[in-house]
């Protein structure tokens, strides 16, 4: 009789502690096991087999502060069962430049629980070929949107005419320098950046209305755009102009004297500005970074 009374009380506080039990268990630490954050897209697997109905991801980008520090309520992520994966697409392009750091918590019974381990996205250049001083200025370029898809194969080889303007027009747009543009008639490409390029008088039409987009483009083309230029950002004279330029064409001399002085251009360790040479991709970046900072 005495043992049935011991077990009848044990089952009562069994079943009186057991829903408080449950709820702690529900709502237990979890952990990411593993993560890929790839084309704007988060994926995550935790480190238990029970399917959360409700799991928020919070993150933070570089040095800033964790989404959850300014809202309340955090991403919703989606289970896929068949993956037994938490995914969630960010509508707008998330950009770093050094870091992407996120973490999850479960909400059960509307009851948040505890932060997840932190799982870190560090930036990782997306370019080939290139010298290790231009690797900064790629970075950089990249996280601006200043960097072509074309470019990323190669940063050493030269850039193409098209190259060099969609990279320029871009650094405007980030400068706000540009606003709207009349629709203009470039016959051999599409390219919206070159009739920009066109409506702000950076280019000269030809005869056939052709741009030559695939050709390689000149120190001293570039001169004469960023000769061009300079009256609509309304650069200054900086320097004196001590660079070599002998074998330049007649009709970029003056370009290239205004581009010197100004500091939109510079020369190399011999003081020479080598108008005839192509210029390469990663210079082309680091050109179009100068303007940003003029």
């Amino acid at each position: 009789m005495k043992k049935t009374v011991i077990l009848i009380a044990i089952a009562m506080l069994i079943s009186l502690v057991s829903p408080k039990l449950m709820a702690e268990e529900a709502i237990k630490n979890i952990n990411i096991k593993s993560a890929k954050f790839e084309n704007n897209k988060i994926e995550i697997e935790i480190d238990t087999n029970e399917a959360y109905q409700n799991l928020e991801l919070d993150y933070k980008i570089d040095n800033h502060k964790w989404l959850s520090e300014d809202f309340d309520n955090l991403i919703t992520l989606e289970y896929k069962e068949k993956t037994r994966k938490y995914v969630h697409s960010f509508k707008e392009e998330i950009k770093f430049s050094k870091s992407l750091e996120i973490r999850i918590r479960p909400i059960v019974n509307a009851k948040k629980g505890d932060f997840s381990n932190v799982i870190i996205f560090n930036y990782i250049l997306n370019a080939k070929n290139y010298d290790s001083w231009a690797a900064d200025f790629i970075h950089k370029a990249d996280t601006l949107g200043l960097v072509t898809e074309s470019m990323r194969d190669d940063m050493m080889a030269s850039a193409t005419r098209l190259e060099f303007v969609e990279s320029l027009i871009k650094a405007l747009e980030y400068k706000k320098t540009i606003k709207d543009f009349e629709k203009e008639e470039v016959n051999d490409t599409k390219s919206i950046a070159v009739k920009k390029a066109y409506k702000l008088n950076l280019l000269t039409y030809n005869k056939d209305k052709t741009f030559g987009p695939d050709r390689k483009i000149t120190r001293e083309e570039v001169a004469v755009i960023l000769d061009k230029l300079s009256s609509i950002i309304k650069s200054e004279d900086k320097f004196e102009n001590k660079l070599k330029y002998d074998d330049a064409s007649k009709w970029a001399l003056s370009a290239i004297d205004s581009v010197i002085k100004k500091g939109m251009l510079l020369g190399d360790t011999k003081e020479r500005f080598n108008p005839k040479k192509n210029m390469t991709r990663q210079e082309v970046l680091v050109t179009v970074l100068r303007l940003i900072e003029i």
